[in-house]
């Protein structure tokens, strides 16, 4: 369920206006954040995706958050280099 959670909010962020993504950033990224830490790697790689989605959405509104983005995305990578993640 969380792992179609995260595809329909990748399908609503993926025509929404950069306005719109901007001001779901913070609530949208934590969420995904613990979803991303928490979850089973389906939910891991939908979440991943939805976070991209959401950075390519909200354009330069996003640069803000590049940095947090970053060094969660390096730390995802780190933490899970399992068979299952490759």
């Amino acid at each position: 369920m969380q792992a179609h959670a995260c595809s329909a909010l990748t399908n609503f962020l993926e025509g929404v206006d950069p306005e719109v993504a901007a001001g779901i950033m913070d609530t949208v990224m934590s969420k995904l954040e613990a979803l991303i830490t928490n979850g089973i790697s389906i939910v891991k790689e939908s979440g991943i995706t939805t976070y991209a989605t959401l950075g390519e959405s909200a354009k330069d509104k996003f640069v803000g958050y590049y940095g947090r983005f970053i060094t969660f995305i390096f730390q995802f990578l780190v933490s899970n280099y399992e068979p299952c993640y490759r």
